[in-house]
C-alpha cells in the first residue's frame, strides 16, 4: 500500500540469511537491492523493557535465561540444537518434531513451560508468525518458530512489490481473475473454470498447483476426503496499520515493543533501520481477536498509540498518514498434531492425478518455508508424472514423494519445466 510516497508492505516483509529458496528467486529476477533489518525485539516483563538484539548474542542470551529460568533454558537450548543441527525441524513435519508432537501435542505448548517462559519467551515468537497464544500452540510445531531466531533479516529496499512486478513481467500472471472451481474428470483434474470482469471460462491445463491458505483450498475442493482437514487448519485474525509521524519515534537502542498479554497490540516497530518515523503496529493475540472487520481504523490506530504511548512518547497531533488493514484468516497457527494431517495430506493428493496443494500450513509461515513447500508440491507432481510414464516403477504413498521430492526435485522437475511450463498452471 502506498504511503508517504513509497510502498509499504502490508504482509511479510523479513528475508532471512538464511533464506536460500527465497534470496535464489530474488537473484533470478533481477537481485533488486536488500537493507538490513536485523532482529530488535523489546519485550514486557513487570512493567519494564527486556531487549533481544541479534547483533548482541552473549547479552541477549543472558536476558533469555533471566526471564525463563535455568530449567526451561536447557529445555529450550535442547530444541534450539535439535533445529540448528538440521534445518528440515525448523520446518512443520520433521522428524524429531514430529516425535516429540506424538509425546507432548495432547496438551498445548504452555503445559510444557513455566509461566514467565511461556509469556517472556514463547509468546512472542508464536504471537508474530501464527497470531497464537502459547495455549492455543503446538509443541510439534516449535521448531518453526525457533529458526526464525537463528537468524538475521534483510527486506527488499523497494518493497514486495517491485520483486512481484519483475516477476509478472517475465511468467504469465492472471490479476483480478477468481478461481471459481476445479475442473474434473473422475480422479484428474483437467484445468480451472475462472471468473474475470463478469465472464466466466474453462482453461485446460495438464497439472494444478493449488498454492493457497488452506480455507481457500478447502472451498476448492468441496466434497473431497481432503475438505474437513484443510478446514480444521487454524487460522487467526489479525490487523496491521502502518503509520508515518513527522519525526523518529524509535531509536538505534529499541526498534520494536511486543507487549503483554492484557495488551490488544501485540508488537510495534520501526518499519526499517532507517524508517524509525514510520511505525509498524501489528494487533494479533486473544484480546486483539475482538477487533472486528468493521472496526473503525482511526478508534483501533488510537488504540495502538496509547499502548505504544505507555513507552514511547507518540501523539496523533505528530501523525501525517497512515495505512490501515484487517485479516480475519491472517495468520496460520496449523493445530495439534500437525504431521498428522500431513500424511493425510499427501496420501489423498496422491489418489489424484494432475494436482498438487501447498500454503504457509504445509511447512510453515516464514517466506522460505512458503517456497520450500512450493518446490515440494512440484516435485511430488512431476515425480507421479514420470511414475505414469514408467510402468512397472515404484508405487510410493503420498509422504514418500514429498521425502524424496526434497532430496532430489531438481532434475525431474526442471526437465518437467522445460517441456511443460506453458501448461502449468500454478
Amino acid at each position: 500500500m502506498p504511503l508517504g510516497g513509497k510502498n509499504i508492505d502490508i504482509g511479510g516483509k523479513n528475508i532471512g540469511r538464511k533464506y536460500l529458496r527465497f534470496r535464489e528467486f530474488i537473484q533470478h529476477y533481477g537481485a533488486p537491492p536488500l537493507e538490513y533489518f536485523g532482529i530488535n525485539s523489546s519485550t514486557v516483563r513487570n512493567g519494564r523493557l527486556h531487549t533481544l538484539d541479534s547483533q548482541k548474542k552473549l547479552a541477549s542470551l543472558w536476558n533469555v535465561l533471566r526471564l525463563v529460568g535455568i530449567k526451561d533454558f536447557v529445555q529450550l537450548l535442547q530444541l534450539a540444537r535439535i533445529v540448528r543441527a538440521n534445518p528440515e525441524e525448523g520446518m512443520l513435519g520433521g522428524a524429531r518434531f514430529s516425535e516429540l508432537a506424538e509425546e507432548r501435542d495432547h496438551l498445548p505448548l504452555s503445559a510444557w513451560f513455566g509461566l514467565g517462559t511461556a509469556d517472556a519467551f514463547l509468546r512472542p515468537i508464536t504471537l508474530r508468525m501464527n497470531g497464537a497464544e502459547p495455549d492455543q500452540y503446538s509443541f510439534g510445531c516449535l521448531g518453526s518458530n525457533l529458526r526464525m531466531i537463528f537468524d538475521s533479516y534483510d527486506q527488499l529496499s523497494n518493497g514486495m512489490s517491485e520483486l512481484l512486478d519483475r516477476f509478472a513481467r517475465r511468467v504469465p500472471v492472471a490479476l483480478n481473475t477468481r478461481v471459481v472451481r476445479l475442473l474434473w474428470s473422475g480422479s484428474r483434474i483437467t484445468g480451472v473454470e475462472v471468473e474475470h470482469g463478469g465472464v466466466r471460462e474453462q482453461r485446460q491445463y495438464d497439472a494444478v498447483v493449488l498454492a493457497l491458505p488452506a480455507l481457500a483450498s478447502a472451498r476448492l475442493l468441496e466434497g473431497t476426503a481432503i475438505q474437513t482437514s484443510l478446514e480444521a487448519i487454524r487460522y487467526n485474525p489479525v490487523t496491521l496499520i502502518v503509520a508515518r509521524y513527522t519525526r523518529p519515534i524509535f531509536d538505534s537502542k529499541v526498534r520494536a515493543i511486543v507487549f503483554d498479554a492484557e495488551s490488544p497490540l501485540s508488537n510495534a516497530g520501526c518499519y526499517g533501520v532507517n524508517d524509525l518515523d514510520i511505525v509498524r503496529y501489528t494487533l494479533s493475540g486473544r484480546v486483539a481477536s475482538a477487533i472486528a472487520d468493521t472496526a473503525d481504523p482511526a478508534g483501533v490506530l488510537g488504540i495502538a498509540e496509547a499502548e505504544l504511548r505507555r513507552f514511547l512518547p507518540v501523539s496523533a497531533t505528530e501523525r501525517v498518514d497512515y495505512v490501515y488493514k484487517h485479516f480475519r484468516h491472517g495468520l496460520c497457527a496449523y493445530g495439534p498434531f500437525h504431521h498428522r494431517f500431513l500424511q493425510r495430506l499427501f496420501d489423498w493428493e496422491s489418489s489424484v492425478s494432475g494436482l498438487a496443494l501447498t500454503g504457509d500450513y504445509v511447512r510453515g509461515a516464514s517466506i522460505e518455508a512458503c517456497f520450500n513447500a512450493a518446490f515440494e508440491s512440484v516435485a511430488r507432481l512431476t515425480t507421479r508424472i514420470s511414475a505414469l510414464s514408467a510402468p512397472g516403477g515404484p508405487a510410493l504413498n503420498g509422504f514418500e514423494l514429498a521425502r524424496s521430492g526434497r532430496a532430489g526435485a531438481s532434475g525431474p522437475v526442471e526437465d518437467y519445466q522445460r517441456t511443460n511450463t506453458s501448461q502449468l498452471l500454478s
